[in-house]
């Protein structure tokens, strides 16, 4: 999918992904593992599903700034797996902003999505 965007003309530091759950652990691989550095990934309640060696052979996609939101009380992917993440990635050199809300369980609140309204508009420099 990111390939037909460039393919059609959008340039790969201009596009986002962003995912709820497994969803948010896919966009994070995606955005890694892509050969250009891309605008951004945010993950929702995810969950690291790749080793460290995915990791270090990754090129380009490392340069992607991540935003990763958890709940403190979710029951699904419990708050504990999603503070494995962010430190993961700083080992390895990646961007990633960490925000963990209390009370939220496997959801995305409207807290969150207005977080990730202002952290896009910082990276678009709007």
């Amino acid at each position: 999918m990111i390939d037909k965007l460039v393919e059609d003309g959008i340039q790969a530091d201009k596009i986002f992904l962003c995912g709820f759950s497994q969803g948010g652990a896919l966009s994070l691989a995606s955005a890694l593992s892509y050969p250009k550095k891309l605008a951004g990934a945010a993950v929702f309640s995810g969950w690291i599903s790749f080793t460290p060696t995915f990791l270090s052979n990754a090129t380009e996609g490392k340069q992607t700034p991540v935003l990763w939101q958890h709940g403190m009380k979710d029951p699904l992917v419990h708050f504990e797996a999603g503070q494995v993440g962010p430190p993961l990635l700083a080992s390895h050199g990646i961007n990633c902003e960490f925000k963990a809300y209390p009370g939220l369980q496997h959801s995305i609140s409207s807290e969150e999505l207005n977080y990730l309204g202002h952290w896009l508009k910082a990276r678009m420099g709007t």
